[in-house]
């Protein structure tokens, strides 16, 4: 069956993101975007500072600035952090989890359950304050909207004719409509100042790094640097060709999101600019189409089949972690990652799921030609028989090493030759 040419379309408003957008930015204009960002807050501070809000929320955005000044040099760090390069970034991540930090146990307190704070925070879906601005289902600008609406709902009441019966009532919801304003506008300059991109990549290997790292959890420095010198020693050692297709990779990413949908004809290109559409080739599509549409039943064993033949690598590391008893789609999901030792990423989408594979397995490849420096009188003696065209099955007799073992030492030796196949499409 002929395949239809590869091509991506990004459409989608924030979807069209530049492929220089993924770039780390310098530490300079990190310093400025900082500096910028404590201004703007403190002039909102010095503004509110003249109104009805609650002391304690202002201290604690006080406190908020002062963290934030103290972890500038952190956020800019380009070689300090534990002796190693480039670990930490800049961005909305570090600044909200700072200033909820600060402010989270300030509006516990001055907003106890059944005040008129706590009622704008629970009509917003925005209590608990940490899981819920977070919750990476939202964006920080979809929260703010969320939270305007009910300050100004009481805003309204409290310029309109009808008054509580009780002042004190009364004063209360003005300390907290104008307590909740200033949060809103503090929330609103971090949105303006600070960038938000939603998915990191370990700079070693195919794994998600979490927000604020560039590197994965494997490779993080620590007192045992043997995963980080060996990462270090892998990623050394990638050809441009796997670089290109792991760049590529997290293009898609970026460009199509998380749950894209398939364009096979690319005339049928007048559909609502609310969905994001891609074209890819037949083959992809049906085995997308029959994950997602079959049932996990009807796919299981294709998936099995398909890993053990296109990913050798992949399927050694998974083969005891449950995928082939798995019950159902994301279960089986939760297996491959839990193999690959992937604890961040998230997807579940069969497209992504497929790409994660591809470039894992051609890591895993290098991981194996490169990853201990050791030399083996038993791969020696393996790679001397394959040599002198001896089967596999013979070699696992000689040798007294089971097949697994013959056929990696193999695959190794491809892979240094540099026969690395072309699974990524």
């Amino acid at each position: 069956m002929k395949l239809l040419s590869t091509k991506l379309i990004g459409i989608n408003g924030d979807k069209n993101i530049s492929p220089e957008s993924i770039d780390i930015v310098n530490s300079k204009k990190v310093d400025e975007s900082i500096s910028e960002l404590i201004c703007q807050i403190k002039g909102i501070l010095e503004y509110f500072n003249k109104g009805r809000v609650d002391v304690a929320a202002t201290k604690a955005i006080f406190c908020f600035l002062e963290s934030l000044q103290g972890n500038r040099k952190l956020a800019i760090s380009s070689g300090e952090l534990s002796g190693k390069n480039n670990h930490i970034v800049f961005g909305r991540a570090l600044v909200m989890n700072v200033f909820i930090d600060n402010i989270e146990p300030a509006l516990k307190l001055i907003f106890p359950c059944g005040s008129f704070g706590y009622t704008i925070f629970r009509n917003s879906d925005l209590w608990p304050i940490r899981e819920s601005f977070l919750n990476p289902e939202y964006t920080l600008h979809e929260r703010i909207k969320s939270l305007k609406f009910p300050i100004d709902a009481y805003a309204n009441i409290l310029s309109g004719a009808e008054v509580l019966s009780d002042a004190s009532s009364d004063d209360e919801m003005e300390i907290a409509v104008e307590t909740c304003q200033m949060l809103w506008e503090v929330l609103s300059v971090i949105c303006n100042c600070t960038s938000s991109l939603q998915v990191n990549w370990c700079k070693y290997c195919f794994r998600r790094a979490e927000q604020n790292l560039l590197v994965c959890r494997m490779h993080m420095p620590s007192s045992d640097d043997t995963e980080y010198k060996k990462a270090k020693r892998i990623s050394g050692k990638f050809k441009s060709d796997y670089k290109k297709k792991f760049k590529r990779y997290q293009q898609l990413r970026l460009l199509i999101g998380d749950n894209p949908d398939f364009l096979i004809n690319p005339n049928e290109f007048f559909v609502s600019t609310d969905v994001n559409f891609m074209v890819t080739n037949i083959h992809d599509y049906y085995f997308c189409m029959q994950t997602q549409k079959e049932g996990w039943e009807k796919s299981h064993n294709s998936w099995l089949k398909k890993i053990d033949k296109e990913f050798p690598h992949v399927a050694r590391v998974i083969e005891q972690k449950g995928s082939n008893d798995a019950a159902s789609w994301s279960e089986f999901v939760d297996c491959l990652f839990l193999g690959i030792k992937e604890p961040v990423e998230k997807n579940i989408h069969p497209f992504w799921v497929m790409r994660i594979l591809e470039i894992s397995e051609i890591y895993f490849s290098y991981e194996d030609a490169f990853g201990d420096t050791r030399k083996s009188d038993t791969a020696k003696k393996i790679l001397e028989l394959y040599n002198s065209g001896k089967k596999q099955s013979e070699i696992v007799k000689i040798v007294g090493v089971n097949k697994q073992r013959v056929s990696r030492v193999i695959a190794t030796r491809k892979v240094k030759r540099g026969i690395l196949g072309n699974n990524f499409r």
